[in-house]
C-alpha cells in the first residue's frame, strides 16, 4: 500500500500549476492497481500480470468477500482507459485530459485506497484480533 499512496502523492503533486493532467491519470491508475493488488496479496491469492482494473477489482472484492455493491459507481474502465492514453498516445487520440477530469480521477482513486486499506485493516483485525491501524 505504501507504493500505491506515493503514486497518489505524485498525482497529486501533478495537479499543481501547471497540471499534467494526463500523468495525473496515469498515477491514479497505478496507485489503484498496486492496492488492489496488495489486497490481493494480503489474502494469499497468486497475482496476475494485468493491468486491468476491472479484473483486478473482480479478484480482490472476491479474495476480501466485497459485496457486489462494493464499487460504490467507480468508473475503472474510465480510468484504465486515461491511463493507458498518457503512456500510449496514438496519433488519432493526441487529446489532453481536462484539469476537472484530472481531479475526477484522482478523487475516485483516494476513495478506492481509502476503501481498500480500510478493509485491509479489518483483515489484519480478523487475523491477529487487534487493530493494526494503517
Amino acid at each position: 500500500m505504501e507504493y500505491a499512496r506515493d503514486d497518489l502523492k505524485t498525482a497529486a503533486r501533478l495537479l499543481a500549476p501547471p497540471p499534467l493532467c494526463n500523468q495525473v491519470c496515469f498515477h491514479a491508475q497505478q496507485a489503484v492497481e498496486k492496492a488492489l493488488k496488495a489486497v490481493l496479496a494480503s489474502a494469499g491469492v497468486p497475482i496476475s500480470r494485468t493491468h486491468d482494473l476491472s479484473a483486478l477489482f473482480a479478484a480482490a472484492a472476491q479474495a476480501a468477500g466485497w459485496k457486489a455493491s462494493t464499487s460504490q459507481g467507480w468508473n475503472l474502465a474510465d480510468l484504465a482507459s486515461l491511463a493507458v492514453h498518457s503512456r500510449y498516445p496514438t496519433s488519432a487520440s493526441v487529446e489532453v485530459v481536462e484539469e476537472t477530469v484530472a481531479n475526477n480521477m484522482m478523487t475516485m482513486a483516494e476513495e478506492i485506497l481509502d476503501y481498500i486499506e480500510h478493509t485491509l485493516n479489518l483483515l489484519r483485525t480478523e487475523v491477529t484480533g487487534k487493530d493494526q491501524g494503517t
